[in-house]
């Protein structure tokens, strides 16, 4: 096999790769709709919880919760 016809195989691939990737991103929000503070904070929630209970901090992994009150403005 020539390598061009392999590069071409693998760019063929890698393609086929991105498109699935985009793809998934696109019929998630189709299925969910677009992500609200409450679906964030229960993935937080869920997240918390599963470094919980593999003894981990998730105070320690995680980025700091962004404050949403809105008081100062």
């Amino acid at each position: 096999m020539c390598v061009s016809c392999m590069t071409s195989a693998e760019a063929l691939f890698m393609n086929g790769v991105g498109i699935l990737a985009v793809g998934r991103v696109g019929l998630r929000r189709l299925r969910f709709g677009p992500e609200t503070d409450e679906r964030r904070e229960a993935i937080r929630h869920d997240t918390e919880s599963f470094l919980r209970s593999m003894r981990l901090d998730p105070d320690r992994i995680l980025e700091p919760t962004k404050a949403t009150d809105s008081t100062d403005a």
